[in-house]
């Protein structure tokens, strides 16, 4: 329901654009294989060229935005990939410091015996 409203309201927004430039710019004329071809029709010519140009627009930038959004899934892949490896490769120092700490838990717990 909510898109069919935005729709709506783009669609009202776009028409009351086209009308008041065509009230302020009565002459407006599109030229064809050096023809003019002005009122009505020209108009229409007018507004569908800008209409292609605007969806044009929007589905560029929707491309954009699903390669930037791409790109940076992929750097937050390779990120945790990189922490991952660095990680691993500081195991070897860590494992004495890890077994020391086992050892300390192990001993340091309480007893599970109930008497």
């Amino acid at each position: 329901m909510r898109i069919q409203k935005t729709a709506a309201i783009a669609i009202l927004t776009l028409l009351l654009i086209a009308g008041l430039a065509w009230q302020f710019s009565p002459d407006a004329h599109v030229v064809v294989n050096d023809h003019e071809i002005g009122g009505l029709f020209g108009f229409s010519l007018l507004a569908g060229g800008l209409g292609i140009g605007v969806l044009a627009t929007v589905f560029a930038l929707a491309c954009t935005g699903l390669v930037i959004a791409g790109v940076s899934a992929l750097m937050v892949v390779v990120a945790g990939l990189v922490v991952a490896s660095l990680f691993i490769s500081l195991l070897p120092l860590a494992l004495p410091f890890l077994l020391l700490a086992g050892i300390v838990y192990l001993i340091a717990r309480p007893s599970r015996r109930t008497a």
